[in-house]
């Protein structure tokens, strides 16, 4: 009997825009996350805050309560159109979700905004931090965290991955939504032709495919943890040949080629802000300067 994948030993079934950037950071620590759970920080609590915040001013949340795993992909599926139709009307849309593949993997994420600029659709990644300094230590993983939205975004824009791919990857024209969920559409006025699960994924796609061709200067915009002001930005540049050579060696591990790698010796003192440092991983346990 063929042994377990690394997404059957983990317990998952997709793997994240934010995992494949983690690895960047300590890949260890991504597994051992996925493994024993990660901690979640007051710092983090304070981002999503500052995102809420954010997303309210052009997001258009569905308001109908989900039920089960159907009705939670239809509400995707209305936010991105949603989304997408203030990208076209205002310029500017917020909380993109993503779907795609790579070697074969669900690969998901979420693009905080999209904004479009002499023309062309801009990719913005808002990141919190404690200080204003924009040679951030996790900013490696932010570059990749934000190339790799723009190759998903890419790829659903030019078909690459279709309706036929998330139809047949999430179930889409078996799956049912809840009753209670369906009477609520009504309610709202979703009209007619829009109240099925491919329909509204149909329509998603459409207005992907739609829309201006994409920028490939992306934008990491930083914030303080405690104001919520802007105070400066960085443009990562996208070239997609170099970005595919650093998706090799990230799904070597995923493919069950390599095991995951803790931070190399230059960069131990990594370890000291890992909840799993000194218990379930013990890489650089008691080495001097950790």
């Amino acid at each position: 009997m063929a042994g377990r994948t690394v997404l059957e030993k983990l317990g998952i079934t997709k793997i994240s825009a934010t995992d494949i950037a983690g690895q960047f950071w300590c890949e260890k620590k991504v597994e051992l996350g996925h493994m024993y759970g990660a901690k979640r920080t007051k710092y983090m609590e304070r981002g999503s805050q500052l995102h809420e915040k954010w997303q309210s001013k052009v997001f258009v949340p569905l308001t109908v309560e989900t039920r089960n795993s159907a009705d939670w992909m239809y509400k995707t599926a209305y936010e991105n159109y949603q989304t997408m139709r203030s990208l076209s009307e205002k310029h500017v849309g917020r909380e993109l979700f993503l779907y795609g593949s790579i070697n074969g993997y669900k690969i998901t994420g979420k693009i905080d905004e999209l904004r479009i600029a002499n023309g062309k659709v801009v990719v913005v990644e808002d990141k919190t931090t404690k200080s204003d300094n924009l040679d951030n230590i996790y900013k490696k993983s932010h570059m990749i965290q934000i190339m790799l939205y723009r190759k998903l975004l890419q790829d659903l824009k030019e078909s690459k991955y279709a309706y036929q791919n998330i139809a047949a990857s999430y179930g889409i024209e078996t799956a049912r939504m809840s009753d209670e969920f369906q009477k609520g559409l009504v309610e709202i006025g979703i009209r007619d032709e829009l109240r099925s699960l491919p329909a509204m994924f149909k329509q998603m796609f459409s207005s992907i495919n739609a829309m201006p061709e994409l920028d490939n200067n992306l934008i990491l915009r930083y914030s303080d943890m405690t104001s919520g002001d802007v105070f400066g930005e960085i443009t990562v540049s996208y070239e997609d040949s170099e970005f595919s050579k650093e998706l090799i060696d990230v799904m070597g591990y995923w493919n069950g080629q390599r095991e995951a790698r803790p931070v190399p010796e230059s960069e131990r003192w990594k370890c000291t802000r890992c909840e799993f440092f000194g218990k379930q991983c013990t890489a650089w346990y008691g080495a001097n300067n950790a």
